[in-house]
């Protein structure tokens, strides 16, 4: 007997976390909005609106660093994407996976604008002060940094969007098979 989606544990604790539609809408913050976060086609759960809120809400965690979920819901009232799955979709940067991402997306920025990964802090003169080096090191790495993440958010959008078609996809022709059994047996008994 196979599980269900549910019944996995981090799949229910997303669940808690996540707002019901009557909870946001009866947030006093959210209330001069309600009349775009209302709609039903942001809530409902097909397909095609669960991609584009996992697309959406990876982009925007990866891209912006701090006010990511306001950002992923507007574009997903904007674009009519599933709004609880753009929201949990902001969650893939956390203060434990932020400080590897903006690593890996110095490296992969730094490779792709082809400069030299030197580290200025260790080479600089003794004319420059320490804060001096490190203010200049942070603007040269800025640069990269801002370029791995649009590659970063921008590769893991693409894959959301499709992995979310794929798993979706898989998932329903194993009901069909299932069911193409069951009906085969009961035809045989």
């Amino acid at each position: 007997m196979s599980k269900r989606l549910t019944d996995f544990p981090a799949v229910a604790w997303v669940r808690r976390q996540v707002p019901t539609r009557e909870a946001l809408l009866a947030n006093r913050w959210a209330r001069p909005f309600a009349r775009h976060l209302g709609h039903p086609i942001l809530w409902r759960w097909n397909r095609r609106s669960v991609a584009r809120g996992l697309a959406l809400g990876l982009f925007f965690g990866i891209l912006i660093p701090f006010i990511q979920s306001p950002f992923a819901a507007l574009f997903a009232v904007t674009l009519r994407a599933h709004l609880p799955t753009a929201f949990v979709g902001t969650l893939v940067t956390n203060p434990f996976t932020t400080p590897f991402i903006y690593l890996a997306a110095y490296a992969v920025g730094t490779d792709v604008l082809a400069l030299e990964a030197s580290n200025p802090i260790a080479g600089a003169g003794a004319t420059m002060a320490y804060f001096e080096r490190v203010l200049s090191w942070l603007l040269s790495a800025s640069v990269p940094t801002a370029v791995g993440l649009l590659v970063f958010s921008t590769a893991s959008a693409v894959a959301g969007y499709f992995g979310v078609h794929w798993v979706w996809r898989w998932r329903a022709m194993r009901r069909w098979k299932r069911r193409r059994v069951r009906r085969l047996r009961e035809a045989m008994a």
